[in-house]
């Protein structure tokens, strides 16, 4: 049984992880680079052939960071978690029991 919850109705944290695979000229990979670490990113992998690049951010921020790397490179893969949420509440949530049978 999968129980799901709605978290956008009450305050909650929302982030999503993004690993981009790109291949960017060699002229332009420290303005690749620069863009990464400025918007709060890491670059996994400085190959020009495979420059590998991973940020944890908003959907949205996430969505802007891809467009933005796109217009300085060749897009090769993108690989997306989807959004992960908590609940900004002290209450953790719990999971039901299950029935006890005999």
């Amino acid at each position: 049984m999968v129980h799901v919850l709605d978290m956008t109705r009450g305050e909650h944290v929302e982030r999503e992880l993004v690993l981009l695979k790109l291949k960017v000229a060699p002229a332009e990979t420290d303005a690749v680079r620069g863009h990464v670490v400025r918007s709060g990113g890491r670059v996994l992998d400085p190959a020009t052939d495979g420059f590998i690049v991973e940020l944890t951010a908003s959907e949205a921020e996430v969505s802007a960071f891809v467009e933005a790397l796109v217009q300085r490179g060749e897009l090769l893969e993108v690989v997306r978690s989807g959004t992960l949420g908590i609940s900004r509440s002290a209450r953790p949530l719990r999971a039901r029991a299950a029935p006890v049978t005999a």
